[in-house]
């Protein structure tokens, strides 16, 4: 029988329907990130000469080097995580990500087919990947020196990613198809069911990525216990659509900004406030300029935002209902407009520095989602360690031989 998820307005009533009245009070175990710019940019820009030099072979040890410098500076109630990958082992994933982009470089050249087949069989094998690589990457992390596992099968991202959303893109065909051979409308075009097969899987990606997310927690472990939730497609509608509200506000109080500004624009000119004859063309060209570039900022502050508002709130919804062996609960305390901020003003920074300021850009995000994770019980995290480290070395699995070769790596 499935245990009953956390809610986010309780923490914790799953947790005590399950397990037996506790006298101990609930302790949080939290997370920190210890890393720093400097520290990292040491690491990155080295990373990124060697990169160069080897023509992007060294690209899958610049990976390696990142992950375990952030898992190690990734700290649970003051242990770190652990990444135990090799450049050898992601070298495959670059090496095809490499064949696909010169492929598609070369067809634009010799026929547009070629283009076209390796985009499908992009397409085609990205399902694959992703789950390639969450096996991959799950095996290759331990906390305490127990590993991490995904029990996920290839079938359901396909089924997910592919089968499903072509399945709703092709629906809109279909009717439009059969209105065209009752006599109703003449011979249709694809311009005609396109949009309204895109909007379609618009309007169902919410329910996509519920269960999506969903599968994807279920199916993860740490050592042999379970991660488990409950996750609902009505909230994950709740908060798209909300983004849209967001969005469209936003959007609208500018606009009447933007008016107002313009309407008092031309009240200064009919009145004579200012000569505006007297301004030279330079000057107006340079204003023009200056005021695409601030509408892009705007948009590109408006779109921040909004992505800002669906991580926040999907993260701190999935978190807060998700428990480890039915004991542990994760939570995840994260606000939009913090996290709007960190994200708008690590763009700039990187804009500003032509890329220089990434090291501390990448750390400060790494720190913020850190200071905002915890984990939530009532019972001891080192004997819980402790038994799922005598489980796995009991159970006998090898993480090494089995999966030995990230192919997503480079995709």
């Amino acid at each position: 029988m499935r245990r009953p998820a956390v809610t986010e307005d309780l923490p914790l009533p799953a947790v005590r329907n399950i397990m037996q009245q506790q006298s101990s009070p609930d302790v949080n175990y939290p997370v920190r990130f210890n890393g720093s710019g400097g520290e990292y940019f040491k690491i990155w820009i080295v990373n990124i000469l060697l990169t160069i030099v080897t023509l992007y072979i060294y690209s899958a040890w610049a990976k390696v080097r990142t992950r375990r410098y952030f898992y190690g500076n990734t700290l649970l109630d003051n242990s770190p995580f652990e990444y135990h990958a090799n450049g050898r082992q992601l070298l495959p994933g670059r090496l095809i990500a490499i064949a696909l982009v010169a492929l598609i470089a070369l067809g634009e050249y010799l026929s547009v087919y070629i283009v076209a087949g390796a985009y499908v069989f992009l397409i085609v094998v990205t399902p694959w990947a992703i789950c390639r690589s969450t096996q991959f990457n799950a095996r290759m992390t331990s906390y305490r020196n127990v590993r991490l596992g995904f029990t996920g099968t290839v079938a359901n991202y396909y089924r997910y990613l592919l089968i499903v959303p072509l399945i709703i893109f092709l629906v809109p065909a279909g009717v439009i198809a059969a209105i065209h051979f009752s006599g109703q409308i003449d011979r249709p075009t694809a311009m005609q069911f396109l949009p309204i097969g895109i909007l379609a899987v618009y309007l169902c990606w919410p329910w996509i990525h519920c269960r999506l997310s969903a599968y994807s927690i279920d199916n993860t472990r740490y050592g042999t216990a379970p991660f488990d939730t409950d996750l609902s497609a009505r909230r994950f509608y709740r908060v798209y659509l909300g983004s849209i509200a967001v969005t469209l506000m936003i959007i609208a109080a500018l606009s009447l900004l933007g008016g107002a500004i313009y309407a008092l624009a031309n009240y200064a000119k009919a009145v004579d406030l200012f000569d505006v004859t007297s301004v030279q063309n330079d000057v107006r060209q340079q204003l023009s300029i200056a005021a695409i570039f601030a509408m892009y900022v705007v948009l590109i502050a408006i779109g921040n935002f909004t992505s800002a508002y669906v991580t926040a709130r999907l993260r701190n919804y999935q978190y807060n209902r998700t428990l480890l062996d039915g004991r542990f609960q994760l939570s995840s305390t994260v606000r939009t407009r913090p996290l709007w901020w960190l994200t708008f003003s690590n763009l700039l920074m990187i804009v500003f520095t032509l890329g220089i300021a990434y090291p501390w850009a990448a750390v400060r995000k790494a720190r913020f989602f850190a200071d905002n994770t915890s984990v939530i019980s009532q019972f001891s995290a080192d004997q819980f360690v402790a038994d799922q480290e005598q489980a796995t070395s009991a159970y006998g699995e090898e993480f090494g031989d089995a999966f030995d070769m990230d192919i997503a790596a480079g995709m």
